[in-house]
């Protein structure tokens, strides 16, 4: 019986693998924002930014070729079939593009809130998430064959084999859905209750990974097969290759995690940058794909450990100064912005002097609907200083800490002024 691998050892090897010498060659043309999306395209590779734009690139040397519009708001999800990129953003729109000129096809209204997560299915059809929970199928030429809603709001997506679609999202169950007639019928695969669900991809079975670092691997019944710690950071990103022997994961502290399947058996990690990687993908030559909150796209190549950059994106869309350099990372879960997000956590908007837990459109954990915390500038120190474990127990908030009160005071310094509206006080 292969044993699995044990917390200790799989701390240690980590500390191995990121003690390793970074390689990074700068190339040019980044996305102006973060990249929430990557995919494989036939000799090349796809993204997507939160500069409203798609790019192509070549691999060798990694150059952006083209940049294709369309989209009037941050994309947020991309997802290649036979002959079509699709692209979901913000705002909920669903484009269907040529692969090779760009031109847009379809131009859906696919949901009422930001697309989440897009997966195709071998046979074509394509699926669709979003933030409000809603759930679709489409044809390749835009019909929408069934439409469902979840009971929370949706960050993932896979197809099975046998033609079930699952979804997983905020409230850490996952349901595995079919296609009945013209309706999609859901049955509990997971319960509710845990972590947010962020990555669902299927290798030998279904892998579940969630916002607190932790990898998990499920039979078919739903029984749990394995888990283990992935990451200590919060997680963002889960790709398995197209054999289902390897999977790549990702987190806010810009470390991917290269996996045996089955298992999970952690073969290499690498620290690729500083910034939370975002989005992940497998290349069909084996290297991974990975896009940045720092705007660049990287292809890590385990098997040379080295890593292809592309340049940074302008310092001004970045932001500076120090507080701005540690948002980047609560960044992976929360926006600045008033509309509603894709991300699994809520909006900072308005942040200081709210009351925790109202917001009408997030589906908070009850221990936060409940509480009279209201967001002080003394009581985002506490949070970031004990971790949500303590100050809001029972919150499904990943466990994150900063020990350091100089950092703690730059990052709420920062908060003050991003989150700041007119009449709103900051406490």
């Amino acid at each position: 019986m292969r044993r699995r691998p044990r917390g200790g050892f799989w701390l240690a090897a980590l500390a191995a693998c990121l003690a390793l010498p970074p390689l990074v060659q700068a190339e040019e043309t980044p996305h102006a924002g973060p990249v929430r999306a990557v995919a494989a395209l036939l000799g090349g590779a796809v993204t997507g930014g939160f500069d409203y734009t798609l790019k192509r690139w070549s691999l060798d040397p990694l150059t952006a070729t083209a940049t294709w519009r369309g989209h009037f708001a941050p994309v947020t999800a991309l997802a290649v079939a036979p002959g079509t990129v699709w692209s979901g953003d913000q705002t909920g729109r669903l484009l269907a593009r040529d692969p090779a000129s760009g031109r847009v096809r379809l131009d859906l209204k696919a949901h009422g809130d930001a697309v989440t997560a897009l997966a195709p299915a071998p046979d074509g059809r394509i699926a669709s998430a979003g933030r409000d929970g809603g759930l679709a199928v489409w044809t390749q030429k835009g019909r929408r064959l069934a439409v469902a809603k979840a009971g929370a709001s949706l960050l993932a997506l896979a197809w099975a084999e046998d033609g079930a679609l699952f979804a997983g999202g905020g409230d850490g169950g996952v349901t595995r859905w079919r296609l009945d007639g013209g309706a999609l019928r859901g049955t509990p695969f997971i319960p509710a209750g845990g972590m947010p669900v962020v990555g669902l991809a299927f290798g030998t079975g279904l892998l579940v990974l969630r916002t607190n670092g932790r990898l998990e691997a499920y039979g078919p019944n739903g029984r749990p097969a394995a888990g283990i710690q992935a990451h200590e950071a919060a997680a963002t990103a889960l790709a398995v290759d197209a054999l289902g022997d390897a999977a790549v994961t990702a987190d806010a502290g810009g470390t991917a995690v290269l996996w045996r399947l089955p298992g999970p058996v952690p073969l290499r990690a690498r620290a690729v940058t500083g910034d939370p990687v975002w989005s992940a993908a497998f290349l069909p030559d084996g290297g991974v794909l990975l896009g940045g909150m720092d705007g660049r796209v990287r292809v890590w190549r385990p098997e040379a450990d080295a890593v292809l950059a592309s340049a940074a994106m302008p310092e001004e869309a970045a932001g500076t100064g120090e507080g701005a350099r540690l948002f980047r990372r609560c960044a992976v879960c929360h926006d600045l912005e008033r509309a509603a997000s894709p991300k699994p956590g809520p909006s900072f908007h308005g942040l200081l002097g709210r009351h925790a837990g109202s917001l009408p459109a997030y589906d908070y954990s009850p221990a936060l609907r409940g509480s009279r915390i209201v967001w002080t500038g003394a009581a985002l120190d506490r949070l970031l200083a004990e971790g949500p474990e303590r100050f809001v127990p029972g919150s499904r908030m990943p466990l994150q800490r900063m020990g350091d009160a100089g950092e703690r005071a730059a990052l709420i310094a920062y908060l003050r002024r991003a989150t700041a509206t007119d009449g709103n006080p900051t406490p």
